[in-house]
């Protein structure tokens, strides 16, 4: 999993709050929560279910 977050890095020059990925087969899909404290995680969470 590290991999992913290198990538993104140097791709767009730092780590996004949320990384995702849709899995391949043999591979689980994943999402990745960076957040500095619970209050940003919950609102992580709440933006991520009004998307759906």
């Amino acid at each position: 999993m590290q991999w992913i977050i290198e990538y993104v890095s140097s791709e767009y020059g730092g780590i996004p709050n949320v990384i995702y990925d849709k899995g391949t087969k043999g591979k689980e899909a994943m999402i990745r929560f960076w957040t500095k404290n619970m209050e940003e995680m919950i609102e992580a969470l709440d933006n991520l279910l009004k998307m759906l």
